[in-house]
């Protein structure tokens, strides 16, 4: 494969929910989530990350993850068995961002 760094772009979204959402803790009318998007050399894959206040996560919280792991992407994606690797141990606290990539 051709040497393409692996990028991966990032974007908050607001998802309205048509009816308010209620648990023991809290109700909500909308979610704020995180869209992932990785490409390289033409070929590209979508994510999505649901961050849960229970685990202490929001989509800023993401954000900066997403930031911190998107230099240890690598070039090669077919090297997702590394790649993933290198995430757990970037971010061991961070399920929403991890499984958004």
């Amino acid at each position: 494969m051709a040497s393409h760094n692996l990028r991966l772009d990032r974007k908050p979204i607001e998802l309205r929910l048509r009816q308010v959402w209620s648990i023991a803790r809290g109700s909500s009318a909308s979610k704020r989530n995180v869209l992932t998007r990785l490409s390289c050399g033409g070929v590209a894959g979508l994510g999505e990350a649901a961050p849960n206040a229970r685990y202490a996560e929001d989509a800023a919280s993401v954000l900066r993850s997403l930031d911190l792991v998107a230099p240890l992407l690598g070039e090669d994606p077919s090297q997702h068995d590394a790649i993933l690797q290198r995430i757990e141990t970037a971010l061991p606290g961070c399920p929403a961002a991890r499984a958004s990539i």
